[in-house]
């Protein structure tokens, strides 16, 4: 799901570099059987929400667990 809302809403309003990364992001992660959260202004973003500026950093929640598994598997 977050990478079709990545696809559909961000392309055309993040900025290049954020849409890169999070995209890649995303892909990399689909086979990372825990769960993780987009937060901050890109997740508002992804809602449609108007922000005043464009999101300058991507924000990622995890607990522990899933953080550990996350940060070891390879995104880029």
């Amino acid at each position: 799901m977050l990478k079709e809302a990545i696809s559909s809403v961000l392309v055309d309003r993040l900025p290049h570099n954020l849409a890169v990364a999070l995209s890649s992001l995303a892909e990399s992660w689909s086979t990372v059987s825990v769960p993780w959260m987009l937060g901050g202004s890109c997740s508002l973003l992804v809602q449609e929400v108007e922000l005043d500026r464009l999101p300058r950093d991507i924000d990622i929640y995890a607990d522990i667990h899933a953080a550990k598994q996350l940060h070891a598997h390879p995104w880029v």
